[in-house]
């Protein structure tokens, strides 16, 4: 049985996942209230996105990558969205692979693929963007779209928490708690949870006074 603190995490998960899904229409009061103003809007900035992208600067192929991915144009949109991520990915930037990844656990713009979703994020995490390694953590920790690994997601936790990634060291620290994955450690816990609470994770203060 998942554990209530695990419920929370199975939340994130969902929204992680759930960021790269293109959003719906506005509220029918807000729209009407911004129809003439919005689109042009969007429309300039997503043409000059698109032109330093073109220049090579991969990080603006991201950010126009999330543009179109949240767009209300449907899979034509998210299929450029992939394109993008794939073109910034190819190029080194590490957040294209994490963006194309959660496309490919989702289906959208492509076709759903979990493994290549977890290579993508794996690509990501070892290329040192440690939010992707706490991300891709807590799926092999819960068994979301990969085979449930307790013992590669402590490895992958570490690794984040290592890399300055302060939820990487709560969720390690839950780990050490609990005796998933590794053994059974209160005081490697708590210690986790301070390092985690002193480079400004609110959560793990609560910890600390209150240890799992």
């Amino acid at each position: 049985m998942v554990s209530k603190r695990w419920e929370a995490v199975h939340v994130a998960i969902a929204g992680l996942l759930a960021a790269c899904a293109p959003q719906g229409a506005a509220s029918t009061t807000t729209a009407s209230s911004t129809a003439s103003a919005a689109p042009a809007s969007a429309a300039a900035e997503m043409g000059s996105l698109q032109k330093t992208c073109d220049g090579g600067k991969l990080a603006d192929c991201v950010e126009l990558g999330r543009l179109y991915a949240r767009d209300s144009g449907g899979a034509e949109n998210t299929a450029k969205a992939a394109a993008l991520f794939q073109k910034a990915c190819d190029g080194g930037e590490m957040r294209g692979c994490t963006e194309l990844g959660l496309l490919y656990a989702l289906g959208h713009g492509v076709g759903k693929d979990a493994a290549k979703a977890t290579a993508l994020l794996q690509k990501a995490c070892d290329g040192g963007h440690m939010t992707t390694c706490t991300t891709l953590g807590m799926l092999y920790r819960l068994g979301n779209r990969v085979p449930q690994d307790l013992a590669k997601a402590a490895a992958l936790f570490q690794k984040a928490c290592d890399g300055g990634h302060m939820d990487g060291c709560v969720q390690l620290g839950l780990l050490y708690a609990e005796g998933e994955g590794v053994t059974k450690d209160a005081a490697k816990a708590r210690a986790l949870f301070q390092k985690a609470c002193d480079g400004g994770e609110p959560r793990a203060c609560s910890a600390v006074q209150t240890p799992p």
